[in-house]
């Protein structure tokens, strides 16, 4: 606002500490719509020295307006030429357009006809942003807003029309039930300067998606703001409508996946979510790691086997020990082997009684004298199965 050059005083404020005014109307009719916006003027002064305090119908005081302060902001509108020779317009995104710019691209004609399209599966939000220079006077009706102020009229195919009626100080919004709509804008709007109001038209939702050459083997089934995608060889995945695009994954079979977008990963023909095919992964590494580390172990159990194994089959191969041969009384061949190399033969450094004077191998022979087959060692009857010297 203007720089305040007067102080206000204690008795200013108690004459009229309950006014106020209601400030959005006038700053609306001042500046909605407009190319150029002046608000800082005497004009908008003596506009809220007439407005009527909110509480007790008091007037504020011109000390009380050089402390008003007002915040804006100025949205750029939409540069299309010829708004009423639209036709099939094709919206991609948001259109702001103004009472202004109507008039300025008016035609001869009883009215101003805008014809907008949207991809299938959108829908097309209107938003109405009426600011009036003066009110209606008495109630409001929806049968005489024509007459008395004009109106916008929204046709859609197939659906009855909707009037949306100016005037009131408010915003009204409006949502098409299909992908295209027309827009008629009366006469009395284009020819009465003291009309303003700005239209606010927004695309909203996601386009239907449709099988095609380019995508064969794509099937899609759509629930409201979620699409299910489906292809010939198993695979499935689910797609979210966040504002105007798809988002969670490919839009068809043959597109390759976003980089962590897609929410099922396909193993064969039955689709896991990542978390779970983690946790396979991880379990059949574990198994494989146990069955190498049993393998393992087997082997160097084996291969210590095979070294003990080794050891006493040296020993076996050592030089041959020089036996006695003998027969006893009953016909009975007899090998004896000396101390000297039963002691050397056995482990850990055991030597052999001192009664053992000789360990002996018999032979049994038939009565030809030839071996028979058999041998036997002969165990001592009471030296706890130690060797017992045979007689020669």
């Amino acid at each position: 606002m203007d720089i305040i050059r007067k102080c206000v005083n204690d008795n200013d404020f108690s004459k009229s500490e309950d006014c106020g005014s209601d400030v959005g109307a006038t700053l609306g009719a001042i500046c909605n719509g407009n190319r150029t916006c002046q608000i800082f003027g005497s004009d908008f002064l003596r506009l809220f020295s007439t407005q009527r305090s909110l509480m007790d119908k008091k007037h504020c005081s011109g000390v009380y307006l050089k402390h008003l302060q007002a915040e804006y902001a100025c949205r750029k509108l939409s540069s299309i030429k010829d708004i009423c020779k639209l036709k099939n317009y094709r919206l991609n995104h948001d259109v702001l357009l103004s009472s202004e710019q109507f008039r300025l691209n008016k035609r001869k004609g009883p009215s101003c006809r805008l014809s907008l399209k949207v991809k299938e599966g959108r829908r097309i939000r209107m938003e109405l942003i009426d600011s009036p220079k003066r009110k209606l006077s008495g109630q409001y009706s929806r049968n005489n807003c024509k007459s008395s102020y004009g109106a916008l009229k929204i046709e859609q195919k197939d659906l009855r029309s909707k009037m949306i009626c100016g005037g009131q100080e408010e915003v009204q919004i409006f949502e098409t039930d299909t992908s295209s709509t027309e827009i008629s804008v009366t006469e009395r709007i284009l020819t009465n300067s003291s009309m303003n109001f700005l239209l606010n038209i927004s695309v909203i939702g996601c386009p239907n998606l449709y099988s095609s050459a380019q995508n064969p083997g794509t099937t899609y089934v759509r629930k409201s703001n979620h699409l299910t995608i489906r292809c010939k060889d198993g695979r499935r995945w689910r797609l979210e409508c966040s504002g105007n695009e798809w988002t969670g994954g490919r839009l068809n079979c043959t597109e390759p996946a976003e980089t962590g977008s897609s929410s099922l990963i396909r193993l064969g023909s039955i689709s896991i979510p990542p978390g779970i095919l983690i946790a396979i992964i991880l379990g059949l590494a574990l198994i494989i790691s146990v069955c190498i580390l049993t393998i393992g172990l087997l082997m160097l159990q084996r291969q210590r086997r095979k070294a003990a194994y080794a050891a006493i089959y040296s020993m076996s191969e050592m030089a041959p020990v020089e036996y006695r041969r003998s027969k006893t009384p009953s016909g009975v061949y007899q090998r004896t082997l000396p101390k000297s190399a039963m002691n050397g033969g056995l482990s850990n450094g055991q030597l052999l009684q001192p009664e053992n004077e000789y360990a002996s191998v018999q032979e049994i022979s038939d009565m030809r004298g030839a071996p028979y087959g058999c041998v036997e060692c002969a165990r001592a009857k009471n030296g706890g199965g130690s060797l017992r010297p045979l007689s020669t």
